[in-house]
């Protein structure tokens, strides 16, 4: 699992989960919470080729109760 990012109303922010050494991420997603849209989900190299997956979260600016809310990325790794 990713770091858990804290994403305050209007902005955008990332979080990524890397695979153990030797092993690539074959699929990934999130766990967002209430408010948060995930604009980008994706795999990506950080140390190797394909072995992170990437989240990019936006919060509305318009949300109702105007407070930052938690998320971050999952990674299913595999050798």
């Amino acid at each position: 699992m990713g770091e858990i990012v804290t994403v305050p109303p209007g902005e955008s922010r990332s979080s990524f989960a890397v695979c153990p050494p030797g092993q690539k991420a074959i699929s990934g997603g999130h766990l967002l919470g209430d408010g948060l849209v995930p604009t980008a989900s994706n795999r990506i190299g950080t140390n190797t080729p394909d072995d992170t997956w990437h989240v990019l979260m936006y919060h509305p600016a318009n949300d109702d109760r105007g407070t930052p809310n938690d998320g971050r990325a999952i990674a299913h790794c595999a050798a």
